[in-house]
């Protein structure tokens, strides 16, 4: 390799690792699915890049150091991309599973949530031989009131049973 190529080979791959570690701060907050698309994004944009400048000097790249560096560089984006894939699957997750646990109208816990989180209580109760104490309500006249009236209207008593609730809730406690 020329020391023109070998120059201008080792400022790519210095942008790069630049690049690379100026992500690294984003990787510790990148919390919401935006953040990890953008970053997923722009790892795929540097590998891209990567992969054209190996073309452009693959045979010219003799010098052991080079190909090191290339090798070391390659690792550190690897790492980074798998912690980005990661954080990703497990945001969607956390967000499909909350979807799955919640009314949508009312965003409050749906049946399933409920009989799950009822047997953790339960089992919770008996391990530590505590009480458990559930309230169940019922909204009176609500399916004629509904029937008669119509779904929106009925949408609206739903919304603001659950705004009552959920304000006088503890943060303890959980409104099914």
């Amino acid at each position: 390799m020329s020391r023109s190529t070998d120059w201008k080979f080792r400022q790519f791959l210095q942008g790069q690792r630049e690049r690379i570690l100026a992500l690294d701060s984003e990787f510790e907050c990148a919390a919401g699915a935006d953040n990890l698309d953008r970053l997923f994004r722009e790892l795929g944009l540097i590998r891209s890049e990567m992969a054209e400048a190996i073309k452009t000097y693959s045979d010219q790249l003799t010098s052991p150091q080079l190909v090191d560096l290339l090798s070391q560089l390659n690792g550190e984006l690897d790492e980074r991309l798998s912690v980005v894939i990661k954080a990703f699957i497990e945001g969607q997750t956390r967000s499909l599973t909350e979807k799955a646990q919640r009314d949508p109208l009312t965003l409050l816990f749906n049946r399933a949530a409920f009989d799950q989180r009822l047997h953790d209580e339960v089992e919770r109760a008996r391990r530590y031989g505590r009480n458990l104490s559930l309230i169940l309500f019922d909204i009176d006249h609500f399916k004629s009131d509904n029937d008669r009236y119509g779904d929106t209207a009925g949408d609206q008593v739903l919304l603001q049973v659950a705004k009552i609730l959920q304000a006088s809730m503890r943060k303890s406690d959980s409104t099914f």
